[in-house]
């Protein structure tokens, strides 16, 4: 009854799966008989739900499609709603939207992604760009990251288009077994040429969350020749801080062997000292946000000079990212930071390119010793 408007005949009620229903209202004014129903539905979910011994609050997210004015048919009109629903969740929840065009055409757009995506893995599209790391001590690459390009259309393609849809449809643990294999033959292509550099490679929540994550860590080296102490693998620090447990599991068995672990994007989660004492990682990733805003802001500053006193505290390497400028640089020396990566010492290249500027700033069988690389 608290749905109900003067406008409108009584609502129909229907349950599409296990948290999703349809409500169905007939009358005049459609618009602002959806735009009440709407908000009371919205508002009356958040109303706490007392039981024994807990208190439950529980929110909800509304789509609305409109006959005829955005859908022609039955199956139009529930598509359409489910658009603005998923407009709705994308928002953050708790709240209601009507059905725009603009979100059939995104929806489209992303169901067109999705598939040229699923074609991309199965043609092998994809390529390894690596961006040079700095030892901070002696000016000279010490590794590289591994950074995936998809050749789309002619063009290469940044991950920053692809990865959150590829996430969302399962196709990210292929990609990134693709890069995490590739990465460890072209690395070992460069210790058979005598150069030294290791490569660290990101890896996603659905990947690391994964059985047989370590076995398939463990074939990609053993198929390329690659010794352990050559890799290194980065986590978010949303990952590594989800479940410590399950965390401390997954990467003990590498680390024994002796694959490094990196904390990346240190500083933009919400991490516990406590368990930051406990999980068996070996770099944090200063986040490029603070290392870029350094020279404007002291408060950037003061998170990066306590991210790497920290890490001191706790035997840690640190690696900056996003270093720009020569000040940013010296001033992450003064303070103690291990190693450097930004567009100030390069972009990510080819393998080809990479091996160039490996060659040149370092001598065949050079044995000095690397944050990565033993």
């Amino acid at each position: 009854a608290k749905y109900r408007h003067a406008d409108a005949g009584a609502p129909v009620v229907a349950r599409l799966s296990a948290d999703e229903f349809a409500v169905l209202i007939t009358g005049p004014a459609i618009t602002g008989v959806a735009k009440h129903v709407g908000r009371a539905i919205v508002e009356t979910m958040k109303a706490p739900i007392q039981l024994p011994h807990l208190t439950v609050t529980v929110t909800a997210s509304v789509g609305v499609a409109r006959f005829p004015l955005d859908a022609t048919s039955p199956d139009e009109l529930m598509q359409n709603a489910s658009f603005a629903l998923d407009a709705v969740k994308s928002d953050g929840g708790d709240g209601f939207r009507f059905f725009e065009s603009e979100m059939n055409q995104k929806a489209v757009a992303r169901i067109t992604l999705e598939n040229e995506l699923r074609r991309a893995v199965e043609n092998q599209e994809f390529v390894v760009h690596y961006q040079p790391k700095i030892d901070a001590r002696t000016n000279e690459i010490s590794s590289c990251e591994a950074l995936v390009r998809w050749r789309r259309d002619g063009r290469l393609v940044g991950p920053g288009a692809f990865i959150e849809v590829a996430e969302e449809c399962g196709l990210i643990v292929q990609i990134g077994d693709f890069v995490l294999a590739e990465s460890c033959r072209a690395a070992a292509r460069w210790r058979a040429q005598g150069l030294r550099a290791g490569v660290a490679v990101n890896v996603s929540a659905v990947q690391f969350e994964r059985d047989g994550f370590s076995r398939t860590v463990l074939k990609a080296l053993a198929d390329a020749g690659l010794p352990p102490s050559a890799l290194e693998l980065e986590l978010t620090e949303s990952v590594a801080m989800s479940d410590p447990e399950r965390v401390i599991a997954q990467v003990e068995p590498l680390r024994a062997k002796g694959v490094r672990f990196a904390i990346d994007d240190f500083g933009t989660g919400h991490s516990s000292l406590a368990a930051l004492t406990r999980l068996p990682f070996d770099t944090f990733k200063i986040d490029q946000t603070f290392v870029r805003r350094m020279e404007e802001d002291p408060s950037a500053r003061v998170v990066v000079e306590t991210i790497i006193a920290m890490a001191r505290a706790l035997d840690y390497e640190t690696v900056a990212e996003g270093v720009e400028t020569q000040t940013q640089f010296a001033f992450l020396r003064l303070k103690g930071c291990n190693t450097a990566q930004g567009w100030l010492f390069g972009k990510p290249v080819s393998e080809g390119e990479f091996v160039e500027r490996l060659r040149a700033d370092q001598r065949p069988d050079d044995r000095r010793a690397t944050p990565i690389a033993s």
